[in-house]
C-alpha cells in the first residue's frame, strides 16, 4: 500500500521515478546489477520504504515491462491511421518501432534483448497477473503488426503465411536495433539513416 501521508498522485510520481532510476541502473550495468538496495540509495531512501512501491525486484522488472510495452502500443496506436494505405501502415509501424528501439534503449534492453524471465516463468501467485498482463500487451505489439501484414498481403492476393512474415520482420528491424545499441552500426561507418530508410524499402518491396 502506498504511504499515507502521500497522494495517490504524489504516490504515482514517485513510482515513475522510481522506474525512470531502475532504467539507468539497468541501462549501464545490466538486471542482474539491479538491487533494491542499490535502488534506494540512488532514490535517497531506504530499502524498507521503496517496498511501499513494489512487493520485490520482479515486480519492478514486470512493472518496467508493461510501461515499455504500453509506451511502444501507445506511440504505433497514434501514428497510424486504420484508413490509411496498408503499405503506409506497415511504413509508419517500422519507422515508429525502430525509433522506439533507437530512443528507449533500457526499455527496449528489458523488453526484447535479454534472457530475463518472461510471463511463463512466473508462478508466484502475486505475480502472476501482472506476468499475464505484461505478455498480453508485448504480444498486441506483434498482432498489431500482423494484422497490416495481412492487410498488405491481400494487396497481392498473396496467401504467404502472415505469422511467420510477422516474426521474420521483427526479426530484421529488432537485429537493426541491436547492431546500433552495439555501435556496431556506428563501428562499420555505416549511416544508420540509409540503412533504416533500405530496410524498411526492401520490407515494403515484398508486397508489391
Amino acid at each position: 500500500m502506498p504511504p499515507k501521508s502521500r497522494s495517490k498522485k504524489q504516490f504515482s510520481n514517485d513510482k515513475e521515478k522510481i522506474v525512470e532510476q531502475a532504467l539507468k541502473i539497468i541501462e549501464i550495468q545490466g538486471l542482474n546489477a539491479l538491487t533494491m538496495r542499490k535502488l534506494a540509495s540512488k532514490m535517497g531512501m531506504s530499502a524498507t520504504n521503496l517496498y511501499n512501491y513494489f512487493y520485490n525486484k520482479d515486480e519492478l522488472y514486470l512493472y518496467i515491462l508493461v510501461q515499455g510495452f504500453n509506451l511502444l502500443k501507445a506511440e504505433l496506436e497514434s501514428s497510424i491511421e486504420t484508413n490509411s494505405p496498408p503499405l503506409q501502415q506497415l511504413e509508419n509501424y517500422l519507422r515508429i518501432f525502430i525509433h522506439f528501439g533507437l530512443e528507449h534503449q533500457g526499455y527496449y534492453h528489458l523488453m526484447m534483448s535479454t534472457k530475463d524471465p518472461k510471463a511463463m516463468d512466473y508462478d508466484d501467485e502475486s505475480l502472476v497477473d501482472l506476468a499475464k498482463y505484461e505478455k498480453s500487451n508485448a504480444m498486441s505489439v506483434f498482432y498489431l503488426l500482423e494484422s497490416i501484414v495481412k492487410s498488405c498481403l491481400l494487396l497481392k492476393t498473396s496467401n504467404s503465411d502472415s505469422f511467420i512474415i510477422t516474426s521474420r520482420i521483427i526479426c530484421e528491424i529488432h537485429g537493426f536495433i541491436n547492431l546500433t545499441h552495439s555501435n556496431i552500426i556506428r563501428e562499420i561507418g555505416a549511416n544508420s539513416n540509409f540503412i533504416i530508410d533500405n530496410l524498411i524499402e526492401s520490407i515494403l518491396l515484398e508486397f508489391h
